[in-house]
Order: structure tokens, then sequence, then C-alpha cells
């Protein structure tokens, strides 16, 4: 199967090969669908907790650890900025930010 992509401004022109963009990994994994019509009660459930499962396993390493770990990377950030002075390498010379309200820390 392929998806046919014309340039021509005729629709009755029938496009060339080199026109054509080929999706074979796409059109296997739709061929897939009718299979997960099969799945009902519990095959379905399950499926759809290995799904879940799957993207919750994917996520946990990437955004829910450094969110609750934030301890390390705060330490990796202040050795990695350790020698650069801010005042520096601040754009068009504007003051280091600083807290408006003059609350202590």
């Amino acid at each position: 199967m392929c998806i046919c992509i014309s340039t021509a401004e005729d629709s009755d022109v029938r496009p060339t090969p080199d026109q054509c963009v080929h999706f074979p990994l796409l059109f296997a994994v739709l061929s897939l669908l009718p299979i997960m019509t099969i799945l009902r009660g519990w095959r379905y459930s399950l499926f759809l907790g290995g799904l879940i499962g799957f993207i919750g396993a994917t996520l946990y390493p990437i955004v829910i650890y450094p969110m609750m770990n934030s301890s390390q990377y705060k330490q990796a950030q202040i050795e990695n900025r350790r020698g650069i002075n801010q005042e520096e390498i601040q754009p068009g010379n504007m003051n280091v930010w600083s807290d408006p309200f003059d609350r202590k820390k």
C-alpha cells in the first residue's frame, strides 16, 4: 500500500511511482486492529493494564524520579556552576535576579 502525493494541479493525472510514499510498518500495525476487537473481558483489562503499566514504567525514570529526588540534581547544578560569575554573563547588563520583596531565606 502507498499514499500518493500529487503535485499536479490536475486531479485526473495519475501520480508517478516516485510520488508515492510507502508506510509498511504503519499498515502492519493497522492490520493488527481487528485482533484488538477480540479482546474482551479480562483479556481487555489485562491488555489495558499492561499498556498503562508500560507507559508508567517508561515515564518513571524521566519524570517522577527527578521530581522526588531533586537534591541530587541541585548538587550537580551547584558543581557545574562553580567558578561561573553570573554577573559577568548576564545579557544586556541586566542584574542577577533578586527577590523584590526582600524575603529571608
